[in-house]
């Protein structure tokens, strides 16, 4: 792949081509853009650029990518932003809530997601202790306005452990 993305940067003659047969490029989750990417991208001088991210969405700094590119795109007078603040997914109860724990410094950073969809109130419980039967019984019995819950935790192990311990309980 870098191959490539060096070949795009030095306008070899065999991609002259694409450079201008390509006027117009859709990038797509590019928070999670690696620099050389960004420079395969932007070595398409003569085309118009589309890019779409978000930056708290960043999930592949293991490989590389970095939020400051989208960052440092969306500070560019010469790009032009547009934020997207409708939630199609998720319940106001969500939304309201993300927008409560997510504050940046940089107000330009800070975009209050918004939904029309209502749904049952959100409640944040803490180092939840997996061993603890009572807990784990007291989530599960939860009822909620469309009779479902949802537990978030930051990493895929912790949420294997928390459906692990709800199977143990038959839930």
């Amino acid at each position: 792949c870098y191959e490539v993305c060096e070949l795009f940067k030095k306008d070899a003659d065999c991609i002259k081509w694409y450079k201008e047969h390509y006027k117009y490029l859709v990038i797509d989750e590019f928070q999670d853009t690696d620099p050389r990417q960004a420079e395969f991208m932007l070595s398409f001088k003569d085309s118009k650029l589309f890019v779409v991210g978000d930056f708290r969405q960043a999930l592949y700094s293991f490989r590389g990518a970095n939020s400051s590119l989208i960052k440092n795109l969306a500070a560019n007078p010469e790009w032009e932003t547009i934020v997207l603040s409708q939630n199609y997914r998720s319940t106001k109860e969500i939304c309201d809530f993300a927008n409560k724990i997510h504050h940046f410094p940089d107000s330009q950073l800070n975009i209050n997601m918004q939904s029309e969809r209502s749904g049952s109130p959100v409640q944040m419980k803490s180092e939840l202790n997996l061993d603890d039967t009572d807990a784990m019984l007291s989530i599960a019995a939860e009822k909620t306005a469309d009779n479902t819950i949802a537990i978030l935790a930051r990493t895929n192990a912790e949420v294997a452990d928390i459906k692990e311990s709800l199977k143990g309980y038959g839930i």
